[in-house]
């Protein structure tokens, strides 16, 4: 995790987006936000899967982002990750970038 511009904290996802590991991603994007992060960025650059309690906590980030002000925006997604979100429908509720450096030019420079 990181602050690469004021109010934006990316968040690198280094590991598999199952019902194991979404509880702790969960709890440090509420942290995050409650610490009143404005954007969180999400960086999947390290994530090769990404289940229905993957899409359940994106969704409940971007939920609890709208109600305190702020947004969730995604990054860096490999195919496994932007196929699932496609195919849910999901990724036309995020604002979604190709590389992470991309996404802090666009977010900062709001």
């Amino acid at each position: 995790m990181s602050n690469p511009a004021d109010g934006v904290c990316l968040v690198s996802i280094g590991c598999e987006l199952d019902m194991l590991t979404t509880p702790s991603l969960g709890q440090l994007l509420t942290q995050e936000l409650t610490a009143g992060a404005r954007v969180l960025l999400l960086d999947f650059a390290g994530c090769d899967f990404i289940g229905s309690a993957g899409l359940a906590t994106l969704v409940a980030a971007r939920d609890q982002a709208n109600a305190d002000g702020a947004r969730v925006a995604l990054t860096a997604m490999p195919h496994v990750v932007l196929r699932a979100l496609e195919a849910t429908g999901l990724l036309a509720m995020f604002d979604s970038y190709p590389t992470s450096e991309e996404a802090v030019a666009a977010l900062a420079a709001h």
